[in-house]
């Protein structure tokens, strides 16, 4: 399967991928997700990926870049069609460094609703 990477959190190789089929959003979790955890990955990035679903939920495996930056804003666009109203620092960028906009302090993943799997 391919999608966009929506989020990434280098630090735990965790990712959430909007899927090129428009259904539930892909979970990359740990470095065994990963075709090669040191590559760097970042929201936008077209990627490929094996896929399966266990109790629900989409996991990825082999998850490698196919194309880098091909979506930057897809993350934005997607908050911003599917959550109310949002304080623009918590989309625009004003999380802490490294979270791409999409996190808010101690709110958690803005994204997770869009995804089966919130853990």
């Amino acid at each position: 399967m391919r999608g966009i990477v929506i989020w990434v959190s280098p630090e735990d190789f965790s990712a959430l991928i909007w899927c090129e089929d428009s259904r539930e959003i892909a979970v990359a979790k740990g470095a065994i997700a990963w075709r090669n955890p040191l590559h760097p990955v970042a929201v936008g990035d077209y990627v490929g990926f094996a896929c399966r679903v266990v109790d629900g939920h989409r996991l990825c495996r082999d998850v490698h870049t196919i194309t880098a930056e091909l979506a930057p804003d897809l993350a934005q666009m997607i908050l911003s069609s599917a959550m109310p109203a949002a304080p623009m620092a918590v989309i625009a960028g004003g999380a802490a460094p490294g979270n791409s906009g999409v996190l808010a302090g101690g709110s958690g993943n803005r994204l997770l609703h869009l995804c089966p799997s919130r853990d």
